[in-house]
């Protein structure tokens, strides 16, 4: 039974049509406990993120055989949630999911093409770059608040930095996606826990509803197989590659501003939600064009 059932993981997932579908909802929708639940810590919801995290990345560690401890991955966890407890309290300091999403991550998508050309010195098309860059750069203006202080939301923007490159020590050390996993999950769980004990101690804030802490275990598990589905989605052996699987798995982005307009009614007026989808749509054109200043060199 074990076996067969490692042998129908294994064959999933090679599927990169399936990853980037996985990565598509699962980063769309992992927030979505935040909005639902907006008196909740987002320190606390965070850390019941972590616990999914962690549980479903030890399921599947033991079904693969690679529960193993990894420096790397473990910082690279830690990492992770610096920005991720930015990222939750702007979604719950602004109150905003869809444009909390769209500023973190245009910022995400500008700062690991730069660090990918900076520090990993990946050849690209200079002159489709910087078109690419300025796109995103007018996507996150657009988004920005009407009286143009462009910093004031300067929280989705610090987290979709840290996003951007907190793998970069994983791409460094060309090491085993599963081999990395586990150890990533431990390091998110830990620093999460820490994290929301320390803030608790402080704030005191109630964490007693018990809706809110199993709908965050959810979200992590989901954040965690989208996770590994964004990596099926790039393999290089896979029917997709980097050059489209990463462009689509982008397309997260519209299942954010889904959920913010239509079930939490953010962006209320035809021009709030044009001037949202402009901006989404800018950064995601953005993503494809650094992709093609990627994949186009040399030919």
């Amino acid at each position: 039974m074990s076996f067969f059932l490692e042998k129908v993981i294994f064959e999933f997932m090679g599927n990169s049509y399936i990853g980037a579908l996985l990565a598509i909802i699962a980063f769309g929708s992992y927030m979505v406990p935040l909005r639902r639940y907006p008196a909740f810590s987002s320190y606390a919801s965070l850390a019941g993120l972590s616990v999914g995290v962690l549980f479903v990345s030890f399921i599947i560690a033991l079904i693969t055989g690679t529960l193993s401890f990894n420096l790397i991955g473990f910082l690279c966890g830690i990492l992770w949630v610096f920005g991720g407890a930015l990222c939750f309290s702007a979604v719950h300091k602004e109150a905003n999911l869809s444009g909390t999403s769209v500023r973190m991550m245009g910022a995400c998508i500008l700062v690991s093409f730069l660090s990918g050309v900076l520090i990993l010195h990946e050849d690209i098309i200079i002159w489709l770059a910087l078109i690419a860059i300025l796109a995103i750069g007018c996507g996150l203006l657009l988004i920005s608040p009407q009286k143009g202080q462009f910093f004031k939301k300067w929280r989705s923007l610090v987290a979709g930095s840290i996003f951007g490159v907190h793998l970069l020590p994983f791409q460094l050390a060309q090491i085993g996606e599963l081999e990395f996993a586990f150890s990533y999950a431990l390091g998110i769980f830990l620093a999460a826990i820490l994290l929301f004990c320390f803030i608790q101690s402080k704030e005191k804030t109630p964490v007693k509803p018990i809706a809110p802490w199993v709908l965050s275990f959810l979200a992590g598990a989901l954040w965690l197989i989208g996770t590994h589905g964004s990596f099926w989605a790039i393999d290089p052996e896979g029917p997709l590659g980097f050059g489209i699987g990463y462009p689509l798995a982008q397309m997260n982005l519209l299942v954010n501003i889904a959920w913010g307009v239509f079930a939490f009614k953010e962006y209320p007026t035809w021009k709030e939600r044009l001037r949202l989808g402009s901006a989404a749509l800018v950064i995601l054109c953005g993503a494809v064009l650094l992709t093609l200043s990627k994949i186009l060199v040399g030919n």
